[in-house]
């Protein structure tokens, strides 16, 4: 059987990256620590309190291993976290940082999404949390224990090293508008992995993500689906996490504004730096809009009309330059869009009701204009009528349509819209409904959070709601006020539901369908055994490795390998070799995965002693 998971929880992502970006939260709550050149040093970030959370100290505990350190971040009377957000600072001369784990504590691995980023010598940052912990107010961890652990290697810190700057990807690219009337530029925040839009990408932007996860991304481009979606596939879901570990620190401190009469001295690449100076710059502080709600907005005013070539730059602290946004030429005559009223010889009446429309429209630069027509407010044209600014439609159902003319001059495009009210025989409009399921699929035991959307124009009456959760074609539940419900599938055969749900404005009623499919649980691998040829000898020591391991659903196993016990995993087959080149004691891991859960064999201790 193909299976899917339900989410992979953990991502540690492990880039060349530098110290030289600034921008990192205040010291919440950090342990008093001896401050020896081993010892790290905890802070809390200020997403790890969001939704009321609380607690009366978060610290550290430090174990000594010998040849590492193992250090507990450790919740002392917490009340309500569902998550946890932290930075560590170490001594990079002394220490290397190997694996962030989680306990548990604040959420199981099916139910929480979890990022560690330690490839900044020095610096680590891990990030837990609830996945939509606002539909689960009463889970959470309360009371006092570890929330997570860190292993640190007792050496230093080898990565390479990489200079943080602003935004450089493709993905980063944006294009101006321009208002000729204030002659003023406005521009969108392009910084991706900065989901939480402080100007910096980092672990914290993991929450946007938890609160987001699994909605759909409107065509609004200004929606915080729209900024959350890292790598524009349309939902936000895990691999959005990518984009925060590819950009790891990108930072927008503040735009550059440029300006030539040609377009000459825009930058030939996104880290090109440019040959112009630089006419002025908008500071990152002067955004406009609400980060949680809306993608952010910047914009610059002209000192007057002037007819040139525009474009600007994202900065960092350091000045250092990112992808520059498109080029506008002021000096192109602009065209004035049209101006339209709708018009219609009835707006309400009993179904099926007959309508005639008519586009009155006119524009400014006398252009030809095209009119296309959208009857039922799906956002879609139903109906193009060319040059021919009327049309007639009938409406065969009780509903409150919003119907929408647009049209278009060859350059823009107008619209106006005008409701429709088209009632039974009573003069009731039946209610409209949607229904989503959250998540739609996964293996048993499944829960899945249902929500329905309804809405009804007629004033003064109350919707009823009932349930038919087990797909059986009867409701089980109704009728009640609510429009969301909670269902756990526990069918180990798995099984494929429709789930409905009816709505009455106690006249009329309408109901919504979704399909809920549900896997059997899968099991993990098991290993057959581990074995190598040898377990000790001079250096250089070269060992080879085999394995085997099995699985029950018969999913394909693919195999990981830690040879030297460094946290760093790498792909290979059920029969490896590796050479140890340095005297020491050494633990060899081997994990087999079937693509949703995961085994890892006892290690096998190499000692490679002096040549």
């Amino acid at each position: 059987m193909h299976r899917f998971p339900i989410a992979v929880t953990v991502m540690t992502l492990l880039l060349a990256l530098a110290a030289s970006c600034g921008g990192r939260s205040g010291n919440l709550d950090s342990a008093p620590l001896d401050p020896g050149p081993a010892q790290p040093r905890l802070t809390v970030l200020p997403d790890t309190w969001q939704g009321g959370a609380s607690a009366e100290a978060v610290y550290l505990e430090t174990r000594d291993l010998g040849d590492s350190l193992e250090v507990d971040v450790v919740a002392r009377e917490a009340t309500g976290l569902k998550a946890l957000m932290f930075e560590l600072d170490y001594n990079a001369a002394a220490l290397s940082p190997q694996a962030v784990s989680s306990s548990g504590a604040i959420a199981a691995p099916e139910q929480r999404l979890e990022l560690s980023l330690m490839s900044q010598p020095g610096h680590l940052e891990h990030a837990q949390m609830l996945i939509r912990p606002q539909d689960h107010p009463q889970a959470g961890f309360s009371g006092d224990g570890v929330l997570a652990t860190v292993r640190l290697r007792k050496a230093a810190f080898t990565a390479g090293r990489a200079a943080c700057a602003a935004p450089s990807s493709n993905d980063a690219h944006f294009f101006m508008t321009f208002d000729s009337g204030a002659q003023t530029f406005y521009w969108p925040y392009k910084n991706p992995g900065d989901y939480n839009q402080d100007g910096r990408v980092a672990v914290s932007d993991l929450t946007p993500i938890g609160l987001h996860f699994g909605e759909s991304v409107p065509a609004d481009s200004y929606s915080i689906q729209s900024v959350v979606d890292g790598n524009v596939d349309g939902q936000v879901a895990l691999s959005d996490l990518t984009p925060i570990g590819l950009n790891f620190g990108a930072q927008v401190n503040h735009y550059k504004v440029y300006s030539s009469l040609d377009g000459s001295g825009y930058p030939a690449g996104n880290t090109e730096p440019s040959s112009l100076a630089a006419i002025d710059s908008v500071p990152f502080s002067s955004a406009s809009g609400d980060p949680v709600a809306r993608r952010l907005e910047f914009s610059y005013t002209l000192a007057g009309p002037i007819a040139a070539s525009f474009w600007v730059r994202p900065a960092d602290n350091n000045g250092v330059e990112g992808t520059a946004s498109g080029i506008y030429d002021t000096s192109v005559p602009v065209n004035t869009p049209p101006t339209v009223n709708l018009l219609a010889d009835i707006t309400e009446g009993v179904f099926p009701l007959v309508v005639n429309f008519t586009a009155d429209a006119t524009d400014a630069e006398g252009d030809p204009l095209h009119f296309y027509w959208d009857f039922n407010g799906d956002g879609f044209n139903d109906a193009d009528t060319a040059a021919v600014n009327t049309t007639s439609h009938s409406f065969d159902y009780s509903a409150l349509f919003n119907v929408t003319v647009f049209v278009y001059d060859g350059t823009d495009q107008s619209t106006a819209s005008l409701p429709i009210r088209v009632t039974t025989a009573g003069g009731n409009v039946v209610p409209s409904i949607s229904l989503s399921a959250n998540p739609p699929s996964g293996f048993s035991p499944l829960n899945v959070d249902f929500t329905a959307v309804a809405s009804d124009p007629d004033a003064g009456q109350t919707l009823s709601y009932y349930w038919d959760l087990d797909g059986d074609g009867f409701d089980e539940i109704g009728p009640v006020p609510d429009s969301m419900q909670t269902y756990g599938y526990t069918d180990f055969g798995g099984g494929f539901y429709t789930v409905r749900c009816t709505v009455s404005d106690g006249v009329d009623t309408a109901f919504a369908t979704v399909d809920i499919s549900v896997s059997p649980p899968d099991n993990p691998p098991t290993f057959d055994f581990f074995n190598s040829d040898v377990a000790s000898g001079p250096a250089p020591l070269t060992v080879n490795f085999s394995c085997s391991a099995s699985d029950i659903d018969g999913d394909p196993v693919n195999y990981l390998w830690d040879f030297e016990g460094t946290g760093a995993w790498v792909a290979g087959t059920d029969m490896e070799s590796h050479t140890y080149t340095t005297p020491g004691s050494y633990n060899c891991f081997v994990r087999a995965e079937d693509g949703i859960e995961g085994t890892t064999a006892f290690p096998i201790v190499i000692t490679v002693t002096a040549p």
